[in-house]
């Protein structure tokens, strides 16, 4: 299994950037690339300008200006209401020796984060 340790540290600043946990809690973002970059890899972001149909907000109307071009991850955020409360799902995926690996980091009271894992496409 690939050392994941720069990609949590790239993962951590983008979440971090994007916004407070009240700021994205609002917002819903589809998958940023059309496919995941490779692990250690950069590819620009294909679909920001995509939403879901039952929101207003695309990526492109609340990312910051200072991210780069490229990404070493494709980004997706969901958001939740549970019978705990409300939250969001800040999601990256790379592919890892042609496997799909995702993280999820669960900001709210439903405890839904997990580390890297293996995921079908």
């Amino acid at each position: 299994m690939a050392d994941f340790t720069t990609i949590d540290t790239v993962v951590e600043s983008y979440r971090q950037i994007i916004g407070d946990v009240e700021a994205i809690a609002l917002r819903q973002g589809l998958w940023t690339h059309d496919a995941p970059p490779i692990l250690g890899q950069q590819r620009v972001p294909t679909h920001l300008g995509r939403k879901p149909t039952d929101v207003t907000y695309r990526w492109t109307d609340f990312l910051p200006n200072n991210l780069p071009t490229a990404w070493r991850f494709a980004a997706k955020i969901d958001i939740y209401t549970g019978p705990q409360g409300s939250g969001y799902i800040f999601r990256a995926a790379v592919i890892d020796g042609g496997v799909r690996m995702e993280r999820a980091i669960d900001e709210g009271p439903e405890g839904r984060s997990h580390d890297w894992r293996a995921v079908e496409a």
